[in-house]
């Protein structure tokens, strides 16, 4: 969406969001909006998230996106830029409440316990962090996306995401969709009408086609998981 803003004489792009996540993780957003407070910017009146609100938000933001180098230096830092500068306004025990109302302990303890490690951050912020949740692989995955002397991301989203899933169920409940989208979504990728029944080729042909980008990835993806689970 492109606007004109006088006050500023230049076009802006303006990417305008219904939801924090497209996962269906639960998150109630109508509490959200209750919890959202007013700020002045420019002139202008605006909701913003409540602190607490938008440090769950960056948690899960990092998260849900592609781990690019700048990417997750950016996201790092603006959790802990966050935490400093909310820090005496955050509801650590609401927080804590709703990671696990939203079944995303491993997710956000993790990124949490990542932005501590690499930022001076007072013991008040680390204690709040349950570190029986962190997943040191993932971890792992983020840290060599932090380092990597490339800007593309070591590893598909994707499969991090699967990686990082708690149980089986889960895993499987969040893959199915990848490997076999909506006939909609198919036509998208391939050179076919959604009512055609050619379109059961390219379903069988689906799978072998990911298997063949992302084949490597997945494997490295299980042996950092597998030596996780030794060292536990």
């Amino acid at each position: 969406m492109w606007l004109n803003l006088a006050f500023i004489q230049k076009q802006v792009v303006v990417e305008i969001h219904r939801h924090v996540t497209k996962d269906a993780i639960g998150i109630n957003m109508e509490s959200w909006w209750e919890r959202a407070r007013t700020e002045h910017v420019l002139g202008c009146s605006m909701l913003v998230p409540s602190p607490t609100d938008m440090l769950l938000h960056l948690c899960i933001h990092l998260y849900n996106h592609g781990y690019e180098k700048g990417f997750v230096l950016r996201g790092l830092c603006d959790i802990s830029e966050t935490v400093r500068h909310y820090n005496g306004e955050i509801d650590w025990n609401l927080l804590e409440d709703e990671i696990k109302k939203y079944g995303m302990e491993k997710q956000v303890y993790s990124v949490l316990h990542l932005a501590g490690k690499y930022n001076c951050l007072s013991d008040r912020y680390l204690s709040v962090i349950n570190e029986r949740c962190v997943d040191h692989a993932f971890l792992g995955i983020l840290e060599k996306s932090l380092f990597s002397g490339s800007v593309s991301p070591p590893y598909n989203t994707h499969l991090v995401k699967f990686m990082v899933a708690g149980n089986v169920l889960q895993k499987v409940r969040y893959l199915m969709p990848h490997i076999f989208p909506s006939r909609e979504e198919m036509s998208k990728r391939y050179p076919v009408s959604p009512s055609s029944t050619r379109i059961v080729w390219y379903y069988l042909m689906h799978p072998f086609r990911l298997m063949k980008k992302y084949g490597k990835s997945f494997l490295e993806i299980i042996w950092i998981k597998s030596g996780d689970n030794r060292r536990e």
